[in-house]
């Protein structure tokens, strides 16, 4: 599993919004350090906790976002709420199987997902809002 790393053609066009996007970045990077040090000592309770912030960050991160495509009237909110909606339910998901059981592939996957997950919804869905957002001060 490797670090995510920010590069400027992820900008959205929002120095706040891309200040988020760093964040998650940061805490996805922090979540692989703490699982690998969890997987070397076979206990998890530093992913779970590291996991819930994560969760946590985004909920508040996808609100504040939100917010922003409201102001700007931009047309697909529908289905970037819808998105964010499936993410934040496949984490829980995800959480409540890991409390069952705390398998490091069933960690490797999360993270997998996780990386493909944000990357993609930055480079595409979320890139989508830009030129929306430009008109409306953030």
């Amino acid at each position: 599993m490797e670090n995510l790393v920010w590069s400027s053609e992820m900008s959205v066009g929002s120095d706040e919004l891309d200040c988020q996007h760093k964040h998650l970045f940061s805490l996805y990077n922090n979540l692989l350090v703490v699982i690998s040090n969890d997987v070397a000592n076979k206990i998890f309770r530093l992913s779970d906790d590291v996991l819930q912030g994560f969760v946590d960050y985004a909920g508040l991160h996808f609100e504040y976002e939100e917010g922003i495509m409201i102001k700007a009237g931009y047309h697909d909110i529908y289905l970037h709420k819808l998105e964010h909606k499936t993410y934040i339910n496949r984490m829980l998901e995800a959480q409540s199987e890991l409390n069952k059981n705390s398998d490091p592939k069933e960690w490797e996957e999360l993270c997998k997902f996780l990386s493909s997950w944000i990357v993609n919804h930055i480079m595409g869905t979320d890139r989508l809002y830009t030129p929306y957002i430009r008109s409306v001060s953030v």
